[in-house]
């Protein structure tokens, strides 16, 4: 399809939000003052981007999908322009700063913002006035910054500032590359032709066309690569024994090369009735002999097999002598048998006899 010919088919305005105003269609509170109170527009058309409430200025909306990847993705580098209100007269060192980039805190973490272009205005712009009005201190001044980014994080504008003792008191989005408020005023929207837009956005709108078929090729991937059950629309999952078996060799060589330790290293099970082993995780035991216990230390008074090389049958885990008949096994000491002893010096079980 000629690219020009699918922009004619979408929808696009540019509209001038005023503060206080949900960057949305619907009202999640009887309260809320949002787009829909300003503009009537066809019910697929949304804003592109984000301007928070208490912020004003520039936003775009439309019907077409691929412009919002294409001008907000931070690899397009596309300049976004504000004018800020700030708290006190800002200083040349504050400006500084900011211009290298600054940390400020996301919902995901720390965040090093990316080099950006500011200036400090001489006398505040010619703007709007605000409703209702910034409210400021008699005793403390303001001042007015011009700062240009290439990114749009959460409230960023807003946290660079206070991150170097700025907080902002108006923020007003006059520019999006080449498209500008220009002489609108706050609530007021106009319509602009597709092709016209994406001039002044700096956007061939070839790669519009390259964006959504890309956008399909991917969703395409996924649908793919999903598993046969969850194509299907069933959530039944297949049986394990589709699963391939994993031998005894298999699992120990695969234990080394991943860096797995003797305790997660998968060990041989017991022959099966058609002669494969099974891959459960527990130890071979053996008839007859106690399991090793995986704990580090062995409570007191309880028997299982040490792991080190010179242990024997008949040892405590947590001693390294052999088990004496004549030793305590709970700490206290050994109380003197009332049973005679027999003629080969061991004891015996002695019952009466009438």
């Amino acid at each position: 399809m000629n690219p020009l010919k699918r922009l004619s088919e979408h929808k696009y305005y540019i509209f001038y939000k005023p503060y206080n105003v949900v960057n949305q269609f619907s009202k999640e509170r009887a309260e809320h003052v949002t787009i829909a109170d300003f503009m009537n527009v066809p019910k697929d058309v949304y804003p592109v981007g984000r301007l928070d409430k208490d912020s004003e200025g520039l936003l775009i909306l439309t019907n077409d999908k691929s412009l919002n990847s294409l001008l907000l993705l931070p690899s397009q580098k596309h300049e976004r322009t504000y004018l800020v209100q700030l708290d006190n007269d800002i200083t040349d060192k504050a400006i500084e700063y900011i211009a290298r980039g600054v940390q400020i805190k996301l919902d995901s973490g720390v965040y090093h913002t990316h080099p950006c272009i500011v200036k400090k205005l001489s006398k505040p712009p010619v703007l709007p006035d605000r409703n209702p009005p910034v409210r400021m201190r008699l005793e403390i001044p303001t001042s007015w910054a011009l700062v240009t980014l290439i990114e749009g994080k959460n409230r960023q504008v807003r946290k660079m500032f206070a991150s170097v003792g700025f907080p902002v008191l108006r923020l007003v989005r006059v520019q999006i590359e080449d498209v500008k408020l220009g002489k609108m005023n706050p609530g007021e929207h106009i319509e602009i032709k597709g092709a016209e837009l994406y001039k002044l956005l700096k956007i061939d709108p070839a790669d519009a066309v390259t964006s959504k078929r890309q956008s399909a090729t991917e969703y395409v991937k996924k649908i793919v690569t999903k598993p046969a059950h969850r194509r299907s629309g069933t959530k039944t999952k297949p049986a394990v024994a589709d699963k391939p078996t994993t031998t005894s060799k298999e699992a120990t060589k695969n234990a080394v090369k991943y860096g797995g330790t003797s305790s997660t290293k998968m060990a041989a099970g017991r022959p099966t009735k058609d002669g494969n082993r099974s891959t459960s995780e527990k130890p071979f035991k053996k008839e007859g002999t106690r399991t090793t216990s995986s704990r580090p230390e062995t409570k007191e008074g309880t028997w299982s097999l040490s792991t080190r090389p010179d242990a024997k049958e008949g040892k405590r885990a947590t001693s390294s002598k052999p088990f004496d008949t004549k030793r305590p096994t709970s700490g206290r000491p050994a109380k003197e048998s009332s049973r005679p002893p027999s003629k080969s010096g061991s004891y015996k079980d002695y019952r009466g006899k009438k």
